[in-house]
């Protein structure tokens, strides 16, 4: 979980540093940036969280 939490983090940091670079220095650098970031936030966050409770149902149902 704290893993995931991690590269969640590090993912707002490049969406952020992504949309910046966009405005400053570089636009494709910068998207490119943005879009690996949002992968980052989107796959390591509300994803593995979801996968996580699931397992946790599914185990509860298993000892009913």
């Amino acid at each position: 979980m704290i893993q995931s939490n991690r590269y969640s983090l590090v993912g707002v940091v490049l969406a952020f540093g992504g949309v910046f670079m966009m405005y400053t220095a570089n636009f494709v650098i910068g998207l490119l940036i943005f879009l690996i970031g949002c992968y980052l936030v989107f796959y390591f966050g509300p994803r593995k969280m979801l996968d996580e409770q699931h397992r946790k149902i599914k185990k509860r149902d298993k000892e009913d």
